[in-house]
């Protein structure tokens, strides 16, 4: 079976799980975007936050509870660079 809800519903639903990933800035319930022009740095800095993610050590001074399985979507990339 396939549920959509709406962003409104999903922000709205206090049964969320809000375990967090990295103390005082990422919680299971909750998604990054992270969004910048050209050339900023945002999929070195999303590259460092799943780095962080999957092996446990602090991103940016912030202490990660456990480690976890990551997934990056990259979609922007062109193939011809990796």
């Amino acid at each position: 079976m396939i549920y959509a809800r709406g962003l409104h519903d999903y922000l709205s639903d206090e049964t969320l799980d809000s375990e967090p990933i990295i103390d005082g800035l990422l919680s299971k319930s909750e998604f990054v975007l992270l969004s910048a022009t050209g050339k900023t740095g945002k999929s070195l800095l999303a590259s460092n936050l799943a780095l962080s993610i999957a092996s446990g050590i602090p991103f940016l001074g912030f202490d990660v509870t456990q480690r976890r399985k990551v997934l990056i979507l990259q979609a922007e990339i062109a193939k011809s660079i990796y």
